[in-house]
């Protein structure tokens, strides 16, 4: 807030590393929905993924799915982590790994029929969404990019209905975006848990106002004071804040 306006000064928010974080702030209920508004390059995957490092178990996996032909830290994660990588939904048995699994990448097959891929990349896509909706187990359902999977394979629908009943199904859906001004707005309202980095464009300020429970001028003064790779998370339970430093 600007200086000389009498307005009450910010309200002090901590700042966790990301090991501190991780181990005195985060807590995570089966079903609730957690969403990343950055720009590109701000680190979205790479904490999504040392969050479901934290989360993912046998008895709850993680399901991401992956919209690129390539994706360095996708793939540096998957090798960290030994998760399955799949290319359809449900994936055929494996020898390789044999029974459950704490995580699988969704990855499709890319060719240079665009139209085509993205006819069948929206079928394995929205046979994740179905599929982890009605498991008798719970899920998390990784979008690494929401606004991609919305107007380019068309899976709006099947995002907010997940977004809006997954939770009493157990069905978390992990969502990002890099263009946080066109996403739906239950990207917003739903989830339990937000992640917000610096973004001075005002179009995506004016959404903050979306998140319900929060003021959003309070949002914007914090946003707008982070270092690249910082994040504000905010946990809706308590409305509690704080500051995740960058790893």
């Amino acid at each position: 807030m600007a200086a000389g306006t009498g307005a009450a000064p910010l309200p002090k928010v901590d700042s966790l590393t990301r090991q501190e974080f991780f181990e005195e702030a985060w807590e995570y209920k089966p079903g609730e929905h957690v969403s990343w508004i950055g720009r590109t390059g701000s680190g979205k995957t790479e904490l999504a993924f040392q969050l479901l490092q934290h989360t993912a178990t046998v008895d709850m996996p993680a399901l991401v799915l992956v919209m690129k032909p390539r994706d360095k830290t996708v793939r540096r994660w998957q090798k960290k982590l030994d998760w399955r990588v799949v290319r359809m939904w449900p994936p055929v048995p494996s020898v390789w790994k044999p029974g459950k699994q704490p995580g699988y990448i969704v990855w499709p097959m890319h060719t240079r029929d665009w139209e085509g891929d993205e006819l069948r990349h929206r079928e394995i896509f929205q046979s994740v969404l179905r599929d982890s909706y009605h498991s008798k187990q719970p899920r998390i359902v990784f979008a690494d990019e929401v606004v991609s999977l919305e107007r380019e394979l068309h899976l709006q629908r099947d995002l907010v209905h997940v977004w809006t009943k997954g939770r009493s199904m157990e069905c978390g859906l992990w969502g990002a975006t890099q263009r946080p001004a066109w996403v739906s707005p239950e990207m917003y309202s739903a989830p339990e848990h937000i992640f917000i980095c610096y973004d001075p464009t005002k179009t995506v300020q004016d959404r903050y106002a979306e998140i319900g429970g929060v003021d959003p001028e309070l949002v914007k003064a914090i946003v707008r004071t982070l270092p690249k790779y910082h994040w504000l998370y905010i946990r809706r339970a308590d409305y509690a804040m704080c500051i995740i430093e960058a790893a």
